[in-house]
């Protein structure tokens, strides 16, 4: 909590000046999303009529409008690999995604995470949390290499209730976060879609690039590095 604190005592000294009527809690990811109710509204009903254009447009809009440059909620998870126990022990930027055991991958995103986990572990921690008790995320768990932060949280046991509702039911499963090393959401996203019988090394290097495009977007000149050193070796 401490941390927390932290955090936005510094965001917000940053932020007073362009708006010194910001509440302090409108800055905080968790209750950006808790008063945006009409999302979910929105959300459902354009599932119900099968409009997946609208859907994808409600929520890039959503994300657009109320969660960039948020700061993240620090919750707990359980490890399967990690030394870290929650996202604040982290101090590297991070690249989250969320996945469950019932929402797999395409066949390039894995060994894409796992390569570029490896490449820049010195610069970017990469999470991967499922929504899942241990028993059923395991196998899925075991593919990502030990370089990627492989991790957990059972819905029936953990204590963060209220930021799990936020992240798996507001935002839906899977989805990835670009978070900066000082907690702010730099970006939120689905995970690139590929055909089905699409060879798995287009795949991955399609992975790779749609990855790399969101953290070079999120952090702009000081991670075009990652693009220049993927390109070199190819």
């Amino acid at each position: 909590m401490l941390k927390l604190f932290s955090i936005l005592f510094l965001f917000f000294q940053l932020s007073y000046a362009q708006d010194d009527q910001s509440s302090l809690d409108d800055f905080v990811f968790e209750n950006v999303l808790a008063n945006h109710r009409e999302f979910d509204y929105k959300i459902h009903n354009a599932y119900l009529n099968q409009d997946y254009d609208k859907v994808e447009k409600i929520f890039r809009d959503f994300i657009e409008d109320n969660l960039h440059n948020k700061i993240m909620n620090d919750f707990t998870w359980n490890k399967f690999r990690s030394k870290y126990k929650s996202l604040y022990d982290i101090d590297l930027p991070i690249y989250l995604m969320t996945r469950s055991s019932w929402s797999l991958p395409n066949i390039g995103e894995i060994p894409a995470i796992n390569r570029l986990a490896k490449k820049y572990k010195k610069e970017i921690k990469f999470v991967v949390l499922f929504w899942d008790n241990k028993q059923k995320m395991k196998k899925q768990g075991r593919r990502y290499s030990r370089h990627v932060n492989v991790v957990y949280i059972d819905e029936m046991q953990n204590k963060d209730a209220y930021t799990i509702k936020a992240l798996k039911h507001v935002l839906g499963v899977p989805t990835s976060f670009v978070i900066n090393k000082n907690k702010l959401v730099m970006d939120v996203d689905r995970p690139v879609a590929t055909p089905f019988h699409i060879e798995e090394s287009q795949a991955k290097q399609t992975c790779v690039e749609s990855i790399e495009e969101k953290i070079n977007h999120a952090f702009d000149s000081s991670y075009k590095l990652i693009s220049e050193k993927s390109s070199a070796d190819r």
